[in-house]
């Protein structure tokens, strides 16, 4: 039997919408397949979404992807303040956030991070002279727990 080339075990692969931490991926290194698997490849957790908010509710979160083991729950605390929570999910000195306005569609010049403690990460939302303003449009959000 012929040994399987590279292009033989990518062909194999299935199309998938997010590596799980159990998937596993072939790698060539040095002319030898070897394989790696979703942690190695990302080693951190992650919750990527995209927030909207109508009027002075909620921020509603469309979920890209999420790793961190729960759902995240999105609250307004007051004109441009947020809070998401999720038990036990933000590890100290090892959580990262990202975090965009959507230029289309967002009146927010800014969204800067506030708060991170073990049970809730937190932003606010601004316009261009720093004053809080709700966060309309939206944002892109993640957020990356490392271990």
């Amino acid at each position: 039997m012929a040994a399987k080339t590279f292009a033989t075990y990518l062909s194999e692969l299935t199309e998938a919408t997010a590596l799980g931490t159990g998937d596993r991926v072939p790698v060539l290194e040095s002319s030898t397949v070897k394989y790696v698997d979703g942690a190695e490849l990302t080693p951190y957790l992650k919750y990527v979404a995209l927030l909207s908010q109508s009027g002075t509710s909620a921020p509603t979160a469309t979920v890209l992807e999420n790793t961190l083991g729960g759902t995240v729950v999105w609250t307004r605390n007051d004109v441009g303040d947020y809070t998401g929570t999720l038990a036990g999910a933000f590890t100290a000195n090892k959580t990262f956030m990202l975090a965009a306005v959507n230029g289309e569609t967002s009146s927010s010049a800014a969204i800067i991070p506030s708060t991170i403690g073990v049970n809730s990460i937190g932003f606010y939302s601004t316009d261009s002279s720093n004053n809080p303003v709700e966060l309309n449009g939206g944002c892109f959000f993640e957020i990356r727990v490392y271990p």
